[in-house]
């Protein structure tokens, strides 16, 4: 067993230990769905940018990166990161008004329909189980390269993972593991940062071999490498700033 596996099992162990515990204050409907309405604003953020850096972006996003579409993945995930801060401030107050305690209850108060109720329902369910089985399988994948397990055995596990955790600790569980991811991701970002690219030789050696990659041609450059999605730069930056914008349309207005 190898210190990744170790860490794997260890950071498995502490989430669900924490989902039990915060299970246990769990006492009615609006602490298991909103926290009680009494969320700091360190957990809101923590598990926003968790749920927003998941394995879709350390995989997916990495990936296209690597491939040479360092400046489009940037565009659009700072255009996609500001619809958090407008949502919040134009819509978070309307939909804290409501009182809702899911996104279906949200949408059968605000237009007096149970059918559209029904029909957001329906809509989560299948938005939230697509998502589901991209991340079970970014972390299934990840998990076997390390691991060295059967791919099978490494989806049941992690499914099973968060699954516990989940479903029994609520939206207090969630925001409180998030929240640790977060600082994780953040505490590796200050650490790893900066010894990669001192290892590199510094910014401007790191920056420069980037720029003269052959292995990853037009990696850093602002039309991106144009045998990836699209043969010109304009086509490429009209193409991440649109997706940006849509993503930034749909989390703003999301409840």
């Amino acid at each position: 067993m190898n210190i990744y596996t170790c860490g794997i099992c260890i950071s498995i162990a502490v989430f669900v230990i924490i989902g039990v515990i915060a299970g246990r204050a769990v006492k009615d409907t609006n602490d298991y769905y909103v926290a009680g309405r009494k969320a700091p604003v360190i957990l809101i953020v923590g598990s926003l940018v968790a749920s927003f850096l998941s394995t879709g972006a350390f995989m997916g996003d990495t990936g296209e990166v690597y491939s040479g579409f360092f400046m489009a993945i940037m565009i659009v995930g700072i255009l996609q990161a500001s619809g958090y801060v407008y949502g919040a401030n134009l819509f978070g107050r309307y939909i804290r008004r409501a009182r809702a305690n899911t996104v279906p209850e949200y949408f059968g108060k605000r237009f007096h329909s149970r059918r559209l109720r029904v029909l957001s329902s329906m809509t989560l369910i299948f938005a939230v189980t697509a998502y589901t089985l991209s991340a079970m399988q970014g972390i299934s994948s990840l998990m076997m390269s390390v691991t060295g397990l059967d791919y099978r055995i490494c989806v049941i596990i992690s499914w099973l993972s968060f699954t516990i955790f989940t479903v029994y600790s609520g939206a207090n569980g969630v925001l409180i593991t998030d929240t640790i991811m977060f600082m994780i991701f953040l505490a590796a970002s200050l650490v790893c940062v900066p010894y990669i690219v001192r290892t590199a030789g510094g910014w401007n050696t790191a920056i420069t071999e980037l720029a003269l990659s052959s292995s990853c041609p037009g990696i850093i450059s602002w039309t991106n490498n144009l045998d990836y999605l699209y043969p010109s730069g304009t086509q490429n930056l009209i193409w991440a700033v649109t997706y940006g914008i849509v993503w930034a349309v749909v989390v703003m207005v999301s409840p």
